[in-house]
């Protein structure tokens, strides 16, 4: 059993927050400036949950001394009663139980896993992954399905296996696969709550998943978290029009590097992130342009 004192905390169902992870011109992580990005953006929505060191928050480019500090600093920042949630994903099986055990310390309520990268892994390696994690750690885990940067879908019968196993509490999905989104939500019900990623997100939350995350929630946290009760109280249709007009910023995630897009996005609304470390490079130059044209529109800048 977990033994995770997480009484105090909030039901992390709802609306996540995905801090990206703040560096300075030289590639060296800013702790001043990612405790004014978690602090701020915190303030302006109710948020059921924070996860650092997701994709945005470049957990990959990060060693993992600086994975622990970012832990630390995002724990520190948030009250006690949201819960922090930080990615503890990592490529050898050890490294990821180290952080995953770290986090625990540290007084995270939970952490969100993605199968192993890099080596396409089979079903059997992600079991046994999972299985080292919930034999070696005693706190919640997130199941996150994220076959764009995995190589791997899990199909519902690979995550309903996982969720046999303890403290497997939590399912993220970013399948693109509605069918797979579909039925393993016919699968699990209401018993275990499912995350709605990108791609999908809106198609996701309409055939009842129990929150959602994506690059919205970040960018205008307040007319997220709108939507998101749109979708609770029943309401598809107001939910729609209030996620319409943001599709043509949606489209600059798909056209352009992910971290660049977000960081150039939260710079221009004068929220003062960062750059994002090398290799990745700044979103400049005409997609800049453009980028700031699309803002404007939406009165996001």
């Amino acid at each position: 059993m977990n033994t995770l004192d997480v009484g105090c905390m909030s039901d992390p169902t709802g609306v996540a927050f995905f801090p990206v992870t703040t560096f300075d011109e030289d590639g060296e992580l800013d702790e001043r400036q990612l405790r004014d990005h978690v602090s701020s953006t915190v303030e302006r929505a109710e948020f059921s949950c924070v996860i650092p060191l997701g994709s945005v928050g470049e957990f990959a480019y990060l060693t993992l001394a600086e994975r622990k500090r970012v832990i630390e600093v995002v724990v520190d920042e948030v009250s006690d009663d949201i819960p922090v949630v930080p990615g503890t994903s990592a490529i050898p099986t050890r490294e990821s139980v180290d952080v995953t055990m770290f986090a625990q310390r540290a007084g995270a309520h939970s952490v969100l896993v993605t199968p192993q990268s890099y080596f396409p892994p089979t079903e059997e390696t992600v079991f046994e992954y999972y299985r080292s994690l919930s034999e070696k750690t005693d706190i919640p885990i997130w199941v996150y399905n994220n076959p764009s940067t995995t190589n791997i879908d899990m199909g519902t019968d690979l995550v309903s296996r996982l969720l046999e196993l303890e403290g497997i509490d939590y399912v993220k999905s970013g399948t693109g696969d509605m069918r797979s989104f579909r039925n393993l939500h016919c699968r699990v019900g209401d018993d275990v709550p499912l995350f709605a990623a990108p791609p999908n997100m809106f198609e996701k939350l309409a055939f009842g998943a129990h929150g959602w995350s994506g690059p919205i929630a970040t960018i205008d946290p307040e007319a997220s978290v709108e939507m998101f009760t749109a979708f609770r109280n029943g309401d598809i249709v107001e939910a729609r029009e209030q996620f319409k007009p943001w599709q043509p910023l949606l489209d600059f995630f798909d056209e352009y590097p992910y971290v660049a897009t977000m960081k150039a996005i939260l710079n221009e609304q004068g929220r003062d992130v960062g750059y994002p470390r090398a290799p990745v490079q700044p979103l400049d130059g005409a997609p800049r342009e453009r980028l700031r044209t699309t803002l404007d529109e939406l009165d996001l800048r």
